[in-house]
């Protein structure tokens, strides 16, 4: 096994717990149905979380080829941001307990600043580590990271459900595209 692949399996185990904290979010919602005050928003930036762990898993072959990360520092930092996706995922939507209403609403809101703000850190640690693997700092992905920054931050800030309903589905067009276009200059 070669060093980039086996820091890879790493990163993809902490990638895999996300995604399953998600599923099994979703999962028990959906068992919990009778008791769950439905919302979209959640489901939309869960969705959102979903695609972005696939994309960053997707893009980290050719990130853990640096020799960079081939030294503990720089493997530990280049952890930090599927440890973000994660928080993230385990953080979009609320936790079933045994018994009593599941408000999602409530839960998004209540948590909102917590889960933009790891938005917030999640866009400067990704736009640190391809730095440090000697892109440049205004690069051509560099639009997309700052258009994720300004979302973070302003959704951190504001209650408005109307500007959370809009960015949220901007957000997720402007995810989609970002894998598109990536995936038409690698491929």
């Amino acid at each position: 096994m070669s060093v980039t692949e086996h820091l890879l399996v790493f990163i993809s185990m902490i990638l895999s717990l996300g995604l399953a904290d998600l599923l099994t979010s979703v999962h028990r919602l959906v068992h919990a149905r009778k008791r769950v005050r439905f919302d979209w928003l959640p489901v939309a930036w869960a969705a959102f979380i979903f695609l972005l762990i696939v994309q960053y898993w997707w893009s980290s072959y050719t990130a853990t080829q640096a020799e960079v990360w081939q030294n503990f520092f720089g493997f530990a930092f280049l952890l930090l941001s599927p440890v973000v996706l994660y928080l993230a995922a385990a953080s979009v939507l609320p936790d079933v307990e045994a018994e009593g209403l599941v408000d999602m609403r409530a839960h998004y809101f209540e948590h909102r600043t917590w889960f933009f703000l790891l938005g917030v850190l999640l866009v400067c640690l990704i736009v640190a580590t391809a730095v440090l693997r000697g892109h440049p700092f205004l690069g051509p992905g560099r639009i997309f990271h700052a258009a994720f920054l300004l979302i973070s931050i302003t959704l951190a800030w504001t209650a408005n459900r109307r500007v959370h309903a809009a960015v949220a589905a901007f957000a997720i067009g402007l995810l989609v595209l970002f894998i598109v276009s990536n995936t038409l200059r690698i491929g």
